[in-house]
C-alpha cells in the first residue's frame, strides 16, 4: 500500500540465465489489457519507478518464458476537503439575524461572532483540527466524513483544516482561510448648535447634535471645563431614540457655574455605541465666552447710543 501523489519504485531479481531485457506489465483493472514496460537488467535485476501513483493497479514481472505472479498496488487516497460552511451567530448588540449556510472557509464578521464550521471531506477521517496562525490547534468534533468546530471570532486570523484518515494519512498542502474581524466603530457625532457663542443675559444655551453608528446610539453627553480646569465635567443631554442614527438635545443653564466676566467654557459632545463595553466618538472643541467687564461695558455704551440716535 502506498499513498497518491508519492513515487513509488517496483524491482525485480532475476536468477538462473538473465537475459538483458525483463518486462514490466500493468493494468488498473481485470477489464483492460496488460501495458508492458521494457526495462534493462543490470547485476541481475530489474527496476522501474513511477514518479507519481493516484491509482491502485496490479502488475508482474516477465523475462524469457517465465514469469512472476500478479500482485496488486493499493493506492490510498489522502483525505481531502470538498465543502466548508460556515454559520454565523453575531453579538446580541449588532442586532443583526444570524447568517446561515455561507459557502467557503473565508469568514469575514463582526468581532465577537461566533461562527459554527461545518467541514466534509473525500475520505473516512479519524481525525481533524484547525491550525489557527501557525501555532494555535483546535481540534474538532469528526463524525464519519465529516467534522465540526465552534470558533469565537477576536481577531484577524489565517487557518488551515488538517485532515488524518484511519490509516494515519493526512491531507497535503491544505488551503489557508482567512478571517477577518471587523471592529465595532465608534460613533461619527456632529454637532449642530450653537458651535462657538457668547454667553447672553439668559445663561442659558440650547445644545443640539447628531450622531452615526454602525449599529447604534444609546447615550449622548456634553463634557466641558471651566477655564483651566483638567477633568471634565458631564452635562447629560436627552436621546431622540436609541438607533443607528439619532440626534440629542440640552437646554444648558450655565448660571450654576458661578461665571465671572472674561470666563472661557471649552466643550464637546461625545455619543456612545451600544457594545457592551462602549465605543465613543466627540465633536471637535467649542468654546463658549462669558464676555469681559470692558465688553459689557462697550457693548452697554453702544446700546445707549443706538436707542439716543
Amino acid at each position: 500500500e502506498v499513498v497518491a501523489g508519492e513515487p513509488v519504485e517496483i524491482i525485480a531479481e532475476l536468477s538462473g540465465i538473465v537475459p538483458r531485457k525483463a518486462h514490466l506489465f500493468t493494468r488498473e483493472n481485470e477489464t483492460q489489457d496488460w501495458a508492458p514496460l521494457v526495462l534493462p537488467v543490470r547485476q541481475k535485476t530489474a527496476k522501474h519507478q513511477f514518479p507519481i501513483v493516484t491509482r491502485s493497479f496490479s502488475y508482474y514481472f516477465a523475462a524469457h518464458n517465465a514469469k512472476t505472479q500478479s500482485y496488486t498496488l493499493t493506492v490510498r487516497q489522502r483525505p481531502l476537503v470538498t465543502r466548508v460552511v460556515h454559520h454565523d451567530t453575531f453579538p446580541p448588540h449588532t442586532h443583526l439575524p444570524d447568517r446561515q449556510n455561507q459557502e467557503g472557509g473565508d469568514i469575514v464578521v463582526p468581532l465577537g461572532t461566533s461562527v459554527s464550521l461545518h467541514i466534509e471531506t473525500s475520505e473516512t477521517l479519524d481525525d481533524a483540527w484547525l491550525i489557527i496562525d501557525k501555532d494555535q490547534r483546535v481540534p474538532t468534533q469528526v463524525s464519519d466524513n465529516q467534522a465540526q468546530v465552534t470558533l469565537t471570532i477576536d481577531k484577524d486570523a489565517r487557518y488551515t483544516i488538517q485532515l488524518q484518515d484511519p490509516h494515519m494519512i493526512r491531507n497535503r498542502a491544505p488551503v489557508t482561510y482567512r478571517i477577518v474581524a471587523l471592529p465595532d466603530r465608534s460613533p461619527d457625532v456632529r454637532l449642530l448648535r450653537p458651535g462657538n457663542a457668547e454667553i447672553g443675559e439668559a445663561m442659558s444655551l440650547s445644545v443640539s447634535a447628531e450622531a452615526f453608528d454602525d449599529y447604534g446610539i444609546t447615550k449622548m453627553e456634553v463634557r466641558y471645563k471651566v477655564n483651566q480646569q483638567t477633568k471634565d465635567q458631564v452635562k447629560p443631554m436627552v436621546l431622540a431614540q436609541q438607533a443607528k442614527e439619532t440626534t440629542a438635545d440640552a437646554i444648558w443653564n450655565l448660571t450654576a457655574l458661578d461665571l465671572l466676566p472674561g470666563d472661557r467654557i471649552t466643550y464637546r459632545v461625545r455619543a456612545y455605541d451600544n457594545n457592551p463595553s462602549p465605543n465613543y466618538g466627540e465633536t471637535q472643541e467649542f468654546v463658549i465666552r462669558f464676555p469681559s467687564l470692558y465688553e459689557i461695558h462697550q457693548a452697554t455704551e453702544k446700546a445707549q447710543q443706538e436707542s439716543l440716535g
